[in-house]
């Protein structure tokens, strides 16, 4: 049940929201997921967009399991984002709540280093004040109905959150980086980065479920009251 409900909001999320976003910025193929987990979205692009689609992990678990699912025009390579080659420079990259989890500031150098000159990345991630920013509700236990409980009680939630997670890695990640958007956009134009979209979300595009819809923030919308926020990035030139 939980696995094609999440199959069911990735491909809702690629459908509904990820190919147009893509398409109104004349985006294209290749495609390059950094962080691409189990290839659940990865895997959706590839079989609602024509062209090539590469995703890059460093957990060989996910991305063994990323193949299974695989079509024929979608690779999957274990490796570390800062240390992947590839045989070509992809036109678009994907950072689907990836950010949050690493040294940012090596993403965005490791993206700017494999993708085209003319290239646009896609990064979303939920800000470390939001609700769910400490992602307790990856967890098995009570905690991942508490919001907020990373702000207000952090010792205490990270702890009762990596009790019920199944890796560990996703909770300890997101309270070393505690990613916000100033900390963001900072990164972004200092690695050489213009951000030619950004939106917040009352309900974020990568929740959707059949006969939900998306909810826009408006940009003064305190962090604490958001779900999430996306941005597309180009190099500056």
């Amino acid at each position: 049940m939980g696995g094609n409900l999440k199959h069911e909001k990735q491909t809702s999320f690629v459908v509904r929201h990820l190919i147009p976003l893509l398409e109104r910025y004349s985006c294209q193929s290749p495609v390059l997921d950094l962080g691409c987990g189990q290839g659940g979205i990865l895997n959706a692009l590839a079989r609602s967009w024509s062209g090539k689609f590469v995703g890059v992990d460093s957990n060989p678990d996910s991305i063994e399991t990323a193949k299974v699912n695989a079509d024929s025009n979608t690779d999957f390579v274990c490796a570390d984002i800062a240390e992947v080659i590839l045989d070509s420079q992809p036109r678009t990259a994907l950072l689907c709540d990836v950010a949050e989890h690493a040294e940012l500031g090596i993403i965005l150098d490791a993206a700017q280093k494999l993708i085209s000159k003319d290239g646009i990345v896609f990064a979303s991630f939920p800000p470390w004040t939001s609700a769910f920013g400490g992602h307790q509700q990856l967890s098995r236990n009570f905690v991942k109905w508490l919001p907020w409980a990373h702000c207000l009680f952090p010792g205490w939630a990270e702890k009762k959150s990596i009790e019920g997670v199944i890796n560990r890695f996703d909770i300890d990640s997101v309270y070393n980086y505690r990613l916000s958007r100033r900390r963001f956009e900072k990164t972004a134009e200092e690695r050489g980065w213009s951000i030619i979209h950004r939106q917040n979300y009352l309900i974020r595009p990568e929740l959707l479920r059949k006969g939900l819809s998306t909810l826009k923030a408006p940009g003064w919308l305190p962090e604490w009251l958001i779900s999430g926020c996306e941005y597309l990035l180009k190099r500056n030139q």
